[in-house]
């Protein structure tokens, strides 16, 4: 589930990063941290979303 205001925890992202470098797809990857895909998308694609803050 996102954090306040939308914004996934650090928890989120780096399990959002470990679960694609094991190969699942960013759909699932979604549903398992409770975002949307393609913020899973520009997540892994920067690799720098780490320490909480939003996106943008």
């Amino acid at each position: 589930m996102q954090g306040k205001h939308g914004h996934l925890s650090r928890e989120q992202k780096q399990l959002a990063l470990s679960l694609h470098a094991q190969g699942w797809r960013r759909i699932d990857i979604a549903r398992e941290i409770g975002c949307s895909a393609p913020m899973v998308g520009l997540m892994v694609r920067s690799g720098k979303h780490l320490d909480g803050q939003p996106f943008g």
